[in-house]
């Protein structure tokens, strides 16, 4: 201020985080007006705001979606699938950095890839989504095998001993 050679100036501003604009989960921005006034009374406002952005999809770095081999018993494949899928959701859930998280897995067991009679495997992709539409994958493969032999204990073989002839043997 040119007319007061030892101005003394004050500054206040409006500052309140309740002011947040929430624009995606605990994202959003704030303006903040600040006033700074001189020893004869004369005020001047700047105003600045400040942005809080989410760029980055949910920290799955910590979680651990299982690959995982089944002994498959064919009637209860896809319940053991089911279960297994939703195993891997239930830890994305819970280790996800993001409160707000949603997970999807395009798991279908329909789509599982058979390597021998029931047995397959199945690869799904996990994806964390936050509020403000970013997002992270994971994949997973369940494999049902099947290295149980035949049970041949219902089964009946018979030694025998036959002569020769030599020519239709």
């Amino acid at each position: 201020d040119a007319c007061d050679a030892d101005a003394v100036f004050t500054v206040v501003s409006d500052y309140d985080y309740n002011n947040l604009n929430t624009v995606c989960g605990p994202c959003g921005n704030i303006t903040v007006t600040y006033t700074v006034s001189d020893d004869c009374g004369n005020e001047s406002t700047i105003s600045a705001t400040l942005s809080f952005g989410d760029n980055f999809g949910p920290d799955l770095s910590s979680c651990d979606v299982t690959d995982e081999t089944i002994e498959c018993n064919g009637t209860d494949n896809e319940s053991i699938a089911d279960a297994w899928n939703q195993a891997n959701i239930d830890e994305l859930v819970a280790c996800a950095d993001d409160i707000n998280v949603t997970i999807t897995s395009d798991y279908a067991f329909i789509n599982l890839s058979a390597t021998c009679g029931a047995g397959g495997t199945i690869t799904v992709t996990y994806t964390a989504t936050d509020d403000c539409d970013n997002s992270s994958t994971l994949t997973a493969t369940l494999t049902l095998e099947d290295s149980t032999g035949p049970d041949l204990s219902a089964c009946t073989v018979v030694d025998e001993t036959i002569e020769c002839n030599g020519t239709d043997n």
